[in-house]
């Protein structure tokens, strides 16, 4: 299977951080950074995908506090266009998060395409975590 990662977050920091430790974990085809909801789904989800069709695989690292278009309702538009058919064919969503509110916890409970929630900074096991997410 072939798996590559887009992390999403309006962070420069944070991404290059993730970016970083999965670089140093292997097993990723390619890793992708979107610095919004917005830039993410246009870059994935539009007639000008980036995401190569030989992707099986699409790992999403959400963050969920960002400006403009938060996370759920990234994570929801994604939703959707993938049950029109666009996108890749397989997406699993992570929550690397700040929040440790319960109510977001919760509410991530309701996407089907979300599969965990981290909350940052990401470390070694929750990289390790992240191939149990896609093989669920």
């Amino acid at each position: 299977m072939t798996v590559s990662v887009v992390i999403v977050d309006d962070s420069e920091t944070e991404r290059y951080v993730v970016k970083r430790r999965l670089s140093r974990a292997g097993g990723f085809c390619n890793v992708w950074e979107a610095p919004s909801g917005a830039q993410f789904l246009d870059d994935h989800f539009s007639a000008n995908s980036n995401t190569s069709p030989d992707v099986d695989h699409l790992l999403v690292l959400m963050d969920i506090n960002m400006p403009r278009m938060n996370g759920f309702d990234t994570v929801e538009r994604m939703e959707a266009l993938m049950a029109e058919g666009q996108g890749p064919k397989e997406c699993s969503v992570i929550v690397c998060t700040s929040s440790e509110n319960p109510s977001d916890k919760l509410k991530s409970q309701e996407f089907q395409s979300i599969k965990g929630y981290i909350v940052k900074p990401i470390d070694k096991t929750d990289i390790a975590d992240l191939t149990k997410a896609i093989e669920a």
